[in-house]
């Protein structure tokens, strides 16, 4: 992760989100969060769809290689730029930056899930963030 993430923890409302999926009645969990305390959680991809992407994983901006992110949280501890080890291009968080096409998973989850959803809950969203708003 590009930040430390030791002093964060999911909340209970994570864990609440959790339980709904261990009985079985939660289709899928839609976050804008990047900070991948959902995953912390236990909800896992395909039914966590991560709209905005995820800082815990990293993937070099030329070549596409994908690393876990603790290869560059060394360089960032150091205030240096991660660089790939095959291709020698900058490494990035797989997070949407401003101007990047949002993950065509979003959108594919979302065609799927709405015409059969039979409750739709809003957590900690003001939902004026396009496209979730």
């Amino acid at each position: 992760m590009f930040y430390s993430d030791q002093k964060y923890h999911p909340t209970p409302c994570h864990f609440m989100l959790s339980l709904l999926k261990d009985r079985g009645i939660l289709r899928r969990i839609y976050t804008q969060n990047i900070d991948g305390l959902e995953r912390d959680a236990g909800l896992e991809p395909p039914l966590l769809v991560e709209g905005h992407g995820t800082s815990r994983e990293c993937a070099c901006f030329h070549c596409g290689q994908e690393f876990r992110s603790d290869l560059p949280q060394r360089s960032v501890d150091s205030r240096t730029v991660p660089f790939c080890p095959s291709c020698g291009g900058p490494i990035k968080p797989k997070i949407v930056f401003f101007h990047e096409h949002l993950p065509s998973v979003l959108y594919s989850c979302f065609r799927e899930d709405m015409p059969v959803a039979d409750l739709l809950i809003v957590i900690g969203s003001s939902l004026r963030v396009y496209p979730i708003g």
